[in-house]
């Protein structure tokens, strides 16, 4: 861009009249004009001088200041934006978040992996609740030539004298609550499936005690993995339903636990067959109800019929 100034002439001034000092005249000429000066009126003379416009030329020649107006780098090369804080901060918070979650992945994982080789391996998860012993374990056996592999859930209470042991569904066995009142000498079968409590009295050669028991899932537990799936012995008992107890009854037994479990469920007192009686009725009887658990040496294998 070039900037030309020129002062006035005397017959310029007559609009102002009383101004002795000449006041130079500004003309601006874009940079692409500036190779034909006559498109901004005026016209190159000699010396470099500048007349007046082309319609009002004269003779006389006044002062005239030629300003160069060099385009600045900053016009002719655009600034580079500033960079955007914001989307940078973003990113880096977006690349902590992913670092994070796939870190915190890896461990969840790890944890899940640690805990199903634990379970596998049947270890004991032990705590102890204001004298209350619980833990699982596992154990594998054969039942009519089937390998199968038992997993419960064991609580202890050796002060109250009573074991809980909840058995899951596998194989062909109903899950299961197993109650053993080492006080009164009882034993509850809760079907969890078809709501029903089935008692019988206390067997202490196959069921151990509280104590003996807690040392005995110990022993497991420091054992293991050898003895995790070693087969165990199972042992089947056969029982048929006999009468049905009332809630009064129940309550005679004197059991917190049984009374807990099974006061409002259909109960029934369970009757032991003998092996005579047992082969002369299986041909006439329906399938029986089989439930597992262990609470000694052996696995206890309960069938149950109507």
């Amino acid at each position: 861009m070039t900037i030309f100034t020129k002062t006035e002439t005397d017959t310029e001034k007559k609009n102002a009249e009383g101004v002795k000092e000449d006041t130079p005249k500004v003309v601006v000429c874009e940079a692409d004009e500036e190779k034909h000066i006559s498109n901004c009126g005026w016209v190159p003379m000699e010396g470099g001088n500048f007349d007046r416009p082309k319609e009002k030329r004269s003779s006389s020649f006044g002062p005239l200041s030629i300003i160069r107006l060099s385009p600045s780098p900053l016009a002719r090369t655009p600034s580079p934006s500033p960079p955007d804080y914001e989307n940078a901060v973003n990113a880096r918070r977006m690349r902590r978040c992913t670092k994070l979650t796939f870190t915190l992945i890896a461990i969840f994982s790890f944890v899940i992996l640690v805990s199903f080789f634990l379970y596998q391996q049947g270890l004991i998860s032990v705590a102890y609740q204001k004298g209350v012993y619980h833990g699982w374990n596992a154990a594998t056996f054969s039942n009519r030539g089937t390998t199968e592999r038992l997993v419960q859930n064991v609580e202890i209470n050796a002060n109250d004298s009573y074991e809980k042991i909840d058995v899951p569904k596998f194989g062909s066995n109903r899950p299961a609550i197993f109650l053993h009142d080492f006080k009164q000498n009882l034993t509850a079968i809760v079907d969890t499936v078809g709501n029903r409590c089935f008692v019988k009295d206390l067997d202490r050669t196959k069921i151990r005690s509280p104590r003996m028991l807690i040392e005995m899932l110990r022993n497991i537990d420091i054992m293991a993995p050898e003895v995790a799936y070693a087969q165990t012995r199972m042992v089947r008992e056969t029982y048929n339903v006999g009468d049905e107890l009332t809630k009064a009854d129940i309550s005679t037994f004197n059991s917190t636990i049984l009374s807990r479990h099974c006061a409002f469920r259909q109960t029934y007192k369970l009757r032991k067959q003998e092996a005579q009686t047992r082969s002369r009725r299986a041909a006439g009887m329906g399938p029986a109800l089989s439930f597992a658990s262990m609470a000694g040496d052996s696995v206890q294998l309960e069938e149950i019929s109507f």
